[in-house]
């Protein structure tokens, strides 16, 4: 029980470390509103699922700043979602590893988001990809494969992660948090410049 509880620390305490505007879009059935209670405990806004037309707001850690929605099938933007955009600073992706369909879905999503040029282009980009535990879960290479990432401008990493074992979120966060590290080192915000580098 006390090891259990010394890696939900662990875990609070990587996420904590990523002080940035965080922009978090998950796809439907993706284990989004599972991934967030474990990396914002006893939270009550994950009561029930993030599907919606509305963004969800918050800063649940000093510094640490998310904008989160769900995208639902045929679901419209929330409101202000542009604004949201170009405030941020990172994004924060989460997919089924084991359903096309939802990487599919989130590829579409980023074409969209960098064609309509309202985030820096080259914003760091990591990618939960959950339910790795299931036998259908595809590598991390086929998720960047499917989600053509090698094709966008961006620093981007695929974490293979299962919101039931908790197995990989701890990797993903400190990813996150190391990935925001390097783009505010390499590119202060006054100055928007950053280097060209791909995961």
């Amino acid at each position: 029980m006390g090891q259990k509880t010394s890696k939900q620390d662990d875990l609070v305490h990587a996420f904590k470390q990523a002080k940035a505007n965080i922009v978090i879009i998950g796809v439907k059935k993706s284990g989004m509103t599972s991934i967030l209670q474990k990396l914002i405990p006893n939270n009550p806004n994950f009561g029930g699922s993030m599907m919606g037309n509305a963004a969800t707001t918050m800063t649940p850690y000093k510094g640490v700043n998310l904008t989160m929605w769900g995208i639902g099938f045929g679901l419209k933007r929330p409101p202000l979602w542009n604004y949201h955009l170009k405030k941020a600073e990172e994004l924060l992706l989460i997919v089924d590893s084991g359903n096309r369909r939802t990487l599919v879905a989130m590829k579409e999503e980023l074409d969209e988001i960098f064609e309509s040029n309202l985030i820096h282009s080259k914003i760091p980009v990591v990618v939960f990809a959950n339910k790795s535990d299931l036998e259908c879960a595809k590598s991390s290479e086929e998720i960047a494969e499917t989600m053509t990432l090698k094709d966008f401008p961006v620093r981007w990493h695929v974490q293979c992660c299962s919101a039931l074992t908790g197995e990989g979120l701890l990797e993903g966060a400190l990813k996150l948090s190391e990935l925001i590290s390097e783009k505010k080192l390499i590119s202060p915000a006054s100055k928007n410049i950053e280097k060209d580098t791909n995961g």
